[in-house]
Parts: structure tokens; C-alpha cells; sequence
């Protein structure tokens, strides 16, 4: 039994943790650096599932089988981001360039991808986190997500003191 509450409370920490990462991760001072991104389609299946969250780094160079999410430049100046894994890079003009594909994908992208395009490396990525954002983004995974861990503190709370009263109990009935 007692194991069983450390788990849920281990649980609810790191589910409050992970929610206030994503809550403040956008204003803290890295955000020129690191970013996060929403997997919307399968081309990546299965390393990277749809509805995934990815953290990604932006560095300097990138080598081939890096997995990247780069900015596809669309007519209309709407940038879309797509997030593919490096097959080939070539030098074109002094300028690095990479060809990308999907992991699901049976060929190579049209385009290639310019240095400057690239977003970032993925780092890792959050399986079917989009569902538990979305569920969190409704009133009720709102309440649940400030509920359940106040209570889970609130009962841990209530059990050590218990535990502190019986403890001095016992130390009265020895005397």
C-alpha cells in the first residue's frame, strides 16, 4: 500500500513538473537555442509518432542521419515547419545544404534544405504528447492537473504528520 502512494506521488510530481516545464519553457532566456515543435504528420513514423512534442537544438552544422525540423518557405510567406532526417548534404556556392526524408518516406525531398532553413536537431521527443496537451488545454485536464497533486501533497502531508504523532505516542508510553 505504501509503495503504491509513493508511486502515484512520484507521478503526480512528474506530471506537475513537466506541465510547468512546458508552461514557462517559452519565456526563459534559451528559446533562441532550444525549441519545441508539434509532430503533425507521419512522415517520421515510427521514430517520431504524429502527435509527438520534440525538443529540438539549434547548432551550427548538421551531419547526415540527424533529424532536423527546418522551415519550408511556402508562397504567401507562411513558414511550415517539417521535420525530416539528413540523407545527403552537399556544398553548392560555399553554402552547406542537406536533403532530408522521412523515415516513412519511400523517397527524398524535392528541395534542398539551405543551413539557414534549419531549425534545430531533434533531442527527443514526447510520444502522443499532443493528446495530453490537448486534454490538459480543457477545464476539466486544467482542474485535474491542480487537483491531483494537491492532493496527492496534501495527503503526504496529512500521513507524515500521523506518522509524527504515533512516533511521539510511543515515545510517551515508554516512559
Amino acid at each position: 500500500m505504501r509503495l503504491k502512494f509513493k508511486i502515484k506521488n512520484l507521478v503526480a510530481y512528474i506530471l506537475f513538473t513537466l506541465v510547468v516545464a512546458f508552461v514557462l519553457f517559452p519565456v526563459l532566456p534559451f528559446e533562441d537555442i532550444y525549441d519545441l515543435k508539434l509532430v503533425t504528420a507521419g512522415s517520421m513514423e515510427p521514430t517520431i509518432p504524429q502527435g509527438s512534442v520534440i525538443l529540438i537544438y539549434q547548432k551550427d552544422d548538421y551531419e547526415i542521419g540527424d533529424i532536423v525540423t527546418f522551415s519550408n518557405d511556402l508562397k504567401g510567406g507562411n513558414d511550415t515547419y517539417v521535420t525530416h532526417r539528413i540523407v545527403r548534404t552537399t556544398v553548392n556556392s560555399g553554402e552547406k545544404q542537406y536533403t532530408t526524408r522521412g523515415d516513412a518516406n519511400e523517397y527524398s525531398d524535392f528541395d534542398s534544405i539551405v543551413g539557414e532553413n534549419v531549425k534545430g536537431k531533434v533531442l527527443f521527443h514526447i510520444p502522443y504528447a499532443h493528446s495530453v496537451l490537448e486534454f490538459i488545454k480543457k477545464p476539466i485536464g486544467i482542474s485535474l492537473l491542480i487537483v491531483l497533486p494537491t492532493i496527492f501533497i496534501i495527503a503526504d502531508f496529512i500521513r507524515n504528520r500521523r506518522q509524527a504523532v504515533k512516533e511521539s505516542d510511543d515515545e510517551g508510553e515508554g516512559l
